[in-house]
C-alpha cells in the first residue's frame, strides 16, 4: 500500500471512530493553583492572586464574595464564588472541577476569622486520604494524617498545615494551610 493511501484509509478509519462525549482528561489546575513552598504551603504568585480576587471587602466593612481571576483556560474549572458566615468566621469558595497535583479537586475555600485575623486556605479533594497524603508528600507537603503541623517561623500566629478525612463532605479530604 502506497504512503498516500495509507494515510487516507487512516482519515477515513480516524474519522468513523466515536468518541463519546465527557470522556476528556480532567483540566490540570497545578499551573494556577501553583505553590511557591509546599514544605511552608506558600501560594505561587498566580495563586496568591486567584485567592485574594475571590474576596472582596475586609474584616472591618465586610466580606463580599470576589471573582475568578485566571486565564481563560481555566474558567470552566471553577464555578461561581460563594460566601457563607458562620460562627466567629466568614467562608468564601468556588467549587472546583479539575485535579491538582493528579487528584481530583472539589473546591477551594478560605475561611477567615473575625476581627481580621489571617485566616485559612483549605483544598478539598475528592480522593482517599492515603493517596492525598502520599501524593502531597511527595511534592514537599509536610502532612501526616489527622494531625495538624506547625510550619514556619512563629510570628505571634501559628502558622500550619494539616490533613484530614473531610467532616462534612463524605468520601473527601481537606488540605487546610493557614494561621491560628
Amino acid at each position: 500500500m502506497s504512503r498516500r493511501a495509507s494515510l487516507a484509509l487512516a482519515i477515513i478509519v480516524g474519522g468513523c471512530v466515536h468518541r463519546p462525549s465527557g470522556t476528556s482528561q480532567p483540566l490540570a489546575l497545578d499551573e494556577l493553583v501553583s505553590f511557591a513552598d509546599p514544605a511552608t504551603c506558600s501560594p505561587g504568585t498566580g495563586h496568591a492572586e486567584f485567592l485574594g480576587a475571590m474576596i472582596e471587602g475586609d474584616a472591618n466593612v465586610g466580606f463580599r464574595p470576589g471573582k475568578i481571576v485566571a486565564p481563560n483556560r481555566y474558567a470552566s474549572a471553577f464555578g461561581q464564588v460563594y460566601l457563607q458566615t458562620h460562627e466567629g468566621y466568614t467562608e468564601i469558595g468556588a467549587p472546583a472541577r479539575g485535579t491538582l497535583f493528579g487528584l481530583p479537586i472539589a473546591a477551594v475555600v478560605q475561611s477567615l476569622p473575625e476581627g481580621g485575623d489571617p485566616g485559612e486556605t483549605h483544598y478539598r479533594f475528592q480522593a482517599q486520604p492515603e493517596t492525598v497524603q502520599r501524593v502531597l508528600a511527595e511534592r514537599g507537603f509536610p502532612v501526616k494524617l489527622g494531625q495538624s503541623v506547625s510550619i514556619g517561623p512563629p510570628d505571634g500566629y501559628e502558622h500550619f498545615i494539616e490533613l484530614i478525612v473531610d467532616p462534612v463532605h463524605p468520601g473527601h479530604t481537606l488540605l487546610s494551610c493557614g494561621y491560628r
